[in-house]
């Protein structure tokens, strides 16, 4: 692994929960331990359905989700995350090994989600990571009540 500068360690109060989805595991498992490295507690699934299982008990600071999974596309599975956490809006990462994604999803077009074509340099994840945690979510647009093309309809 690369060494990170003690600044991008969060200290105790800023350790966030990260949902990792995505079905290539050396992918899933970089990204794992990149984030446990930083301080961060984050939790790595293969696939839509588990994260779906999870996101019922759960609660997450941040999505990181590939755009092409197997059954439901990340920014398919991201509306289904929000429907479940309706009490407030939970910023994300799509990650995809085609940069076209982020136009052909819309991915650009909400203000709390991001998009970083694989493969990505390491420390431009981690201030993606930053910037979303930061991220205020109160004051952007909900995309449960949103017609955005990144999110299918109901």
């Amino acid at each position: 692994m690369m060494n990170r500068p003690e600044a991008n360690r969060p200290n105790a109060a800023a350790r966030a929960r990260i949902l990792i989805v995505d079905d290539m595991a050396p992918v899933r498992d970089i990204i794992a331990e990149v984030l446990r490295s930083a301080g961060h507690d984050p939790e790595a699934v293969p696939d839509a359905d588990t994260a779906l299982q999870l996101g019922r008990f759960a609660r997450w600071d941040l999505l990181v989700l590939d755009v092409d999974l197997p059954g439901m596309s990340g920014p398919e599975l991201y509306k289904h995350l929000c429907r479940i956490t309706p009490d407030r809006v939970v910023p994300a990462i799509f990650i995809s090994g085609r940069p076209q994604d982020q136009h052909r999803h819309g991915l650009g077009s909400l203000p709390f989600v991001r998009f970083l074509a694989k493969p990505f340099e390491l420390a431009g994840f981690l201030e993606a990571v930053g910037k979303s945690l930061r991220a205020d979510c109160a004051a952007a647009p909900d995309p449960r009540k949103r017609n955005d093309p990144a999110l299918p309809p109901e």
